[in-house]
């Protein structure tokens, strides 16, 4: 017969361009076990990206991802009968703390900053989908940017594209001699959140 399906298929170990697949051997007749990785969905198209594991392999390691990008996998046990059905699982690698917010300009009342776009993908880091946050500090508090360019306490989490890209976002209604405080995180598909970036 057919191996059995793997179980307890767990993915742990997550770093921003590495992650670690591990299951529980179901089986006493496999020759192998095949991982499968797909970017387009639970039922996209699956790629073999272990070659064929050794009998009795219960982990793998699968490296040189992309940043903040979710991964979908399974892990199926095979032998000279044919492959056993997959065990699933997916999970994103992590985004990495965006570069500081570059001013463009500032006024009395509002400061206009956009987010550094070597965030975006076409610069070997964070796709252009990731989500982020803006967090502005003054005397002694700590507000988040909404969407429309107030202050409140709400934490708003935008793409580059919807913090108005390279254009930026104007920070409104500030008060004039007061010293502010800017940075920004990021998070991935799975909203694991980074740290926030150097202030500005």
């Amino acid at each position: 017969p057919t191996p059995n399906v793997p179980t307890n298929f767990t993915i742990t170990n997550v770093t921003s361009t590495s992650l670690h697949l591990a299951w529980t051997d179901a089986s006493n007749n496999e020759t192998g076990f095949r991982i499968y990785r797909s970017l387009t969905g639970a039922v996209g198209s699956y790629v073999l990206v272990s070659g064929d594991l050794p009998a009795g392999t219960q982990s793998f390691d699968d490296t040189s991802l992309a940043i903040g990008t979710s991964y979908y996998y399974t892990v199926n046990a095979f032998n000279e009968t044919g492959q056993s059905a997959g065990a699933f699982n997916v999970k994103a690698t992590l985004a990495i703390t965006p570069n500081p917010v570059m001013v463009l300009n500032s006024s009395y009342h509002y400061i206009t900053v956009t987010i550094d776009d070597t965030v975006k993908i076409n610069n070997g880091q964070n796709p252009d989908g990731t989500k982020m946050a803006i967090r502005v500090q003054y005397n002694s508090l700590s507000k988040y940017v909404q969407s429309d360019g107030t202050l409140g306490d709400n934490t708003v989490w935008n793409s580059f594209t919807d913090w108005g890209g390279t254009n930026g976002i104007k920070i409104n209604e500030l008060a004039s001699t007061t010293s502010y405080t800017i940075s920004v995180k990021a998070k991935n598909p799975d909203d694991v959140q980074t740290g926030f970036s150097t202030a500005t």
